[in-house]
């Protein structure tokens, strides 16, 4: 017996040669295609293989999690002595953590597939394919291969063969590593934009305001002096100025844009010397850096270098220029829906300068469920509910609980929550239903069954509470097997658009089922507006369905990650409404079909019941008395 690592389709061949070199059938040599791509390509070509279900358990996940955990802290104690001239610090650390710690899961959850398959053959040869570098870009590219490095460097270290069927090398030329200077024509709009809004009232958005439109449009309405700047840009200046004018007459856009870059300001020699020292500590091989073994410190360094310190230096200048910013339109409230990179400076030095700052979530952001989960909160909320922006817009008690829990636990957290209710989920009219499923190619009379969840690509990986992508295909899996006890309901399959995988490719590697049908494109709303029932494992989704009347369930294959901590579903439906929890998949067409009745026969959730996730009144007048008060004060 064989031990293969197949991570992309162009490695097949690869293995093949290298098998028929050794005179070994495919047939007796174990499968692992590490990408559901790659198994759908095996697939076709009449190879069977695994998904890397069956060798990442839920030990696995919490293992990763806890080491995750260990070199994070490192991280920040490394990058705890350095404070920019302007006075940010915890942006920088952050960053760097939010990116660190996704090639370091992928790097341990990839060793963890490993060592689990090969310990099913002991003394087995490993095939895989060694590529070589990686690339600037912040996300693990498609081209860094780092599962054949991971398999040799164990195999070399367990006494294995180990056979090199053939990789690709990656583009390892780094990231710029400062913003472009201003040319002379930018710092005069700049300038221009600035004077023009000197002595007035300004909110201040990303440049991205797809999520806060809304909310840009409803103050407009109630705040008619208020001025709005999208200062996030990195455009052209013509677009930048067309753009100032299309905001003018757009009530969901800023009516002003400019970047930061182009005041001019930039970050002094000195301290990007400091920051840059203090990275170059940071992924020194210890004990953080090892797992199963194998030393991942040359890997995490190679990433620094390329990527992680270019976007970080980056940061100081951006750092520069929102200070500029910051000096020359003195009556400023930051809002944003984004608290990493530029967003993250930006929200810490209104801090500084004794300014508010108002973080919108789009997220879902529970109470801890258990220590892992606390964990995945604790580092990716550091750039949502938990970073340095002075205050929170809660949008539901979920939200509020959550924030709560964290400032009584950690004294860094000192965001104040501000009740404004939700203010960029989809809201949807019952009424609507029927034409929405109607829009969708879906029979009026349908019971619709949506199913949405996060799911994270190599990329961005994170565990525990998000299912790993060969999972999601298993739970999915399941829930079309379960609609053949459903007569006359219908699955909706919502994926994010941009997902890693086409509908065609996804239908591959499902079960066949006229039962169910897929939408990858468009808003969620138009997805919700026509859902009867959520399924969901952990999603912004639930929060969204929750606001709009319905009733959830948790379908968790894996009974590791119970959301809201809901009783399991057992037959007798106690607690299991609106939201309903299964991990046993002997119950789960059972369930389905409980809450099916259950909204057939009695509606939807009622104040009362929906009462833990929804506040169920108005609150959007203290958000409007919060930005009054924060130029209050500002003048004052």
């Amino acid at each position: 017996m064989r031990v293969a690592f197949i991570e992309f389709d162009d490695e097949i061949d690869g293995l093949l040669a290298a098998l028929a070199n050794d005179g070994i059938p495919v047939t007796e040599c174990r499968v692992v295609a590490l990408e559901p791509r790659a198994r759908l390509a095996l697939k076709w070509r009449g190879i069977d293989a695994d998904s890397t279900v069956p060798y990442f358990s839920n030990a696995a996940h919490e293992r990763v999690m806890r080491g995750s955990e260990a070199l994070m802290q490192r991280l920040r104690a490394a990058l705890s002595g350095f404070t920019d001239e302007r006075g940010v610090s915890v942006a920088y650390a952050t960053e760097l953590c939010h990116n660190a710690r996704m090639l370091y899961n992928h790097l341990a959850k990839t060793l963890e597939v490993i060592v689990a398959a090969a310990e099913v053959a002991p003394g087995a040869a490993i095939y895989a394919a060694v590529g070589a570098g990686c690339t600037s870009r912040l996300m693990i590219d498609d081209t860094e291969r780092y599962a054949g490095r991971l398999a040799r460097r164990w195999a070399q270290g367990a006494g294995r063969r180990f056979v090199d069927i053939g990789g690709v090398a990656a583009d390892a030329r780094p990231a710029a590593d400062r913003v472009p200077r201003a040319r002379p024509a930018q710092r005069v709009w700049a300038s221009l934009v600035a004077g023009a809004l000197r002595r007035r009232e300004v909110v201040m958005l990303p440049r991205a305001s797809g999520y806060l439109a809304p909310l840009v449009e409803s103050l407009r309405d109630r705040l008619s002096d208020l001025e709005f700047l999208g200062m996030d840009f990195e455009g052209s200046l013509d677009k930048a100025v067309a753009g100032t004018f299309v905001g003018a007459m757009r009530r969901g856009l800023p009516p002003a844009t400019v970047a930061v870059s182009w005041f001019g300001a930039r970050a002094s020699g000195p301290e990007r010397a400091a920051l840059s020292e203090c990275v170059a500590s940071a992924f020194a091989p210890c004990d953080e850096t090892l797992y199963h073994g194998v030393e991942l410190s040359d890997l995490l360094q190679a990433k620094a270098a390329a990527a992680y310190l270019p976007a970080l230096l980056r940061m100081l200048d951006d750092s520069a220029g929102l200070a500029e910013l910051y000096r020359r339109v003195p009556h400023a409230l930051l809002v944003s829906a984004v608290a990493l990179g530029r967003m993250s400076v930006a929200g810490e030095l209104a801090a500084v300068l004794g300014r508010r700052s108002l973080f919108v979530s789009h997220g879902s952001h529970p109470v801890p469920v258990d220590d892992t989960h606390e964990i995945e909160l604790l580092n990716l909320a550091r750039g949502f509910m938990l970073s340095e922006y002075t205050h929170v817009a809660l949008a539901t008690p979920v939200q509020e609980a959550h924030l709560r829990y964290f400032r009584e636990r950690y004294p860094w957290v000192r965001a104040e929550g501000v009740r404004t209710g939700p203010l960029v989920f989809a809201r949807t009219d019952p009424k609507d239903r029927p034409a929405a499923k109607k829009a969708l190619g879906l029979r009026e009379d349908a019971f619709v069954i949506t199913h949405a969840v996060t799911v994270k690509a190599r990329s961005g990986e994170r565990f525990h509470n998000v299912e790993t992508i060969d999972e999601f295909i298993e739970g999915v899996s399941a829930l079309v097997l379960a609609m053949d006890r459903l007569p006359g309901a219908h699955l909706l399959l919502r994926v994010h658009p941009g997902f890693v995988l086409t509908d065609h490719e996804l239908r591959g590697l499902l079960p066949e089922s006229d039962r169910y049908t897929i939408d990858s494109s468009g808003p969620f709303a138009g997805a919700l507006a026509a859902t009867d029932l959520l399924v969901s494992y952990s999603s912004t989704a639930i929060d969204e369905a929750l606001l709009n009347r319905i009733p959830v369930l948790l379908w968790d294959k894996w009974a590791r990650y119970d959301h809201f901590r809901t009783p399991a579903f057992d037959g007798t439906a106690e607690g299991c409404w609106p939201v309903c929890y299964v991990d046993d998949e002997e119950r789960l067409a059972e369930a389905l079909a409980w809450v099916r009745a259950r909204v057939e026969s009695g509606g939807p959730p009622t104040d009362a019941e929906l009462s833990p996730y929804d506040y169920g009144e108005e609150y959007f007048d203290a958000l409007v008395r919060f930005v009054r008060e924060s130029f209050d004060r500002g003048r004052g």
